[in-house]
């Protein structure tokens, strides 16, 4: 009996020393052992005594430390792990702003499109007001080549439609919505005035904002009805949105160049003129306006020293009717 059990155990002791070798070691050859990152890291041991301890290998015996663990932080995100991933696990500040979309996202879940350098907000263009989905709809009929959508909060975003060719009011829109140093707004109504008492006839520029940080924000009026019945007038859909967009872009731009803000269109030192000029044309410039007085004739416009009309400010004044190609698109009275 005592024969069998030293047998057995010379056996087991005889099988676990051959186990412990490389195979091809009883044939004179040591083959390589084949790692993930051809031996750069340690990614093999004899033994079980190493454990790893955060980047530290250490030798649980003998309290010997066998190397150091360097990780590639370049590609590292996917690992989850918390020292990487920390300033993802806090929420956005202007969460508030984008209540559609998850407080923890970054640039819109897209950041093959977006970019977002400060962690504030990505500028972009923004439709604003009560005809702001009218509006949309405008954009669409406008531009060839890309989708136009709108988030919750009037940011408009594109997608490239396969196998299609940007006309010049998508390659325009795309500029101003790509460029995250301005942002362009668009505030949507359908009243006959803009917020400063002037006539609203399709859109109004309303000047741009400088910021300390160098970005510029703008603002354009836009009356959607009207600048529709202009679109159809001329045979040009959308045609007016993308001149009052594009103008407020120009008009950043030359804003943020100089570094001074401006005032509307009529303001000393506006840049309205020069942005006008850069934008899109509009769909036509052969508008007509008639004044009209208390008892339906017809007045004679009133300028001032410099040029405006001020026939609303008379006291006979009644009204004021605009014709595009001989159709109405505009009416105002008092």
């Amino acid at each position: 009996m005592k024969k069998l059990t030293l047998l057995l155990v010379a056996l087991v002791c005889g099988f676990t020393s051959i186990a412990q070798k490389q195979p091809f070691e009883q044939y004179g050859y040591k083959v390589k052992i084949a790692t993930l990152s051809k031996g750069k890291y340690i990614e093999h041991f004899d033994q079980d005594t190493i454990v790893q301890i955060g980047t530290v290998l250490m030798n649980r015996r003998s309290g010997k430390i066998m190397s150091f663990v360097k990780y590639d932080t370049t590609l590292g995100e996917y690992s989850l792990k918390p020292e990487l991933v920390s300033r993802w696990m806090s929420p956005d500040p202007l969460a508030h702003e984008f209540y559609s979309e998850s407080p923890c996202n970054f640039s819109h879940n897209n950041p093959v499109k977006y970019i977002d350098p400060d962690g504030r907000a990505p500028l972009d263009v923004t439709l604003g007001g009560m005809e702001k989905d009218k509006t949309l709809q405008q954009v669409n009929s406008a531009v060839q080549g890309i989708t136009v959508t709108m988030a919750d909060n009037g940011k408009l975003s594109y997608t490239i439609n396969q196998g299609q060719t940007l006309n010049e009011s998508a390659t325009r829109l795309t500029q101003a919505i790509d460029d995250h140093s301005v942002n362009v707004t668009v505030n949507t109504t359908y009243n006959a005035q803009n917020s400063i008492g002037g006539a609203l006839v399709g859109g109004s520029f309303m000047g741009t904002k400088v910021e300390s940080d160098g970005t510029v924000q703008s603002t354009n009026e836009y009356d959607a009805p009207t600048a529709g019945r202009i679109d159809a007038a001329y045979k040009k859909p959308g045609g007016t949105i993308m001149h009052e967009i594009t103008e407020g872009y120009e008009a950043s731009k030359m804003s943020q160049k100089s570094g001074q803000s401006s005032g509307p269109d009529g303001t000393q030192g506006s840049v309205y003129g020069a942005a006008h000029k850069a934008a899109l044309k509009q769909p036509g410039s052969s508008i007509t306006l008639t004044h009209y007085n208390s008892s339906g004739g017809m007045m004679s416009p009133i300028y001032d020293s410099k040029g405006r009309d001020i026939t609303p400010s008379d006291a006979s004044y009644h009204g004021t009717v605009w014709r595009a190609k001989g159709q109405l698109i505009h009416v105002i009275s008092r």
